[in-house]
């Protein structure tokens, strides 16, 4: 029994070549040898999807920081015509000049 558990950690910890090896080797133990497959495969399918989530969140959150650094910068151009059109002309303050 001991002896069947360290096979099977072995397993999960190897290489493919090495799994084969040991699945066609060990008749006995190739249910537990693909539940280690199954929960292996189970997992990488989670993690890939929480990874997919990670990185729409973080696009979000890139997209939101773009629109309000544009939304920024169109103000400041709205002031600066704003205040642009509060100046005096030069022509108006030459003739005054004269």
């Amino acid at each position: 029994m001991e002896q069947e558990i360290d096979i099977l950690i072995q397993y999960g910890k190897t290489d493919i070549n090495t799994k084969l090896h040991l699945f066609l080797q060990f008749p006995d133990l190739r249910s537990g040898f693909q539940e280690i497959d199954r929960r292996h495969l189970a997992a990488q399918t989670e993690f890939g999807s929480l990874r997919e989530e990670h990185i729409e969140e973080k696009c979000t959150r890139s997209v939101s920081v773009l629109r309000a650094a544009y939304r920024r910068i169109m103000e400041i151009k709205t002031l600066k015509n704003f205040l642009r059109s509060l100046r005096p002309s030069q022509t108006l303050t030459g003739s005054r000049n004269i």
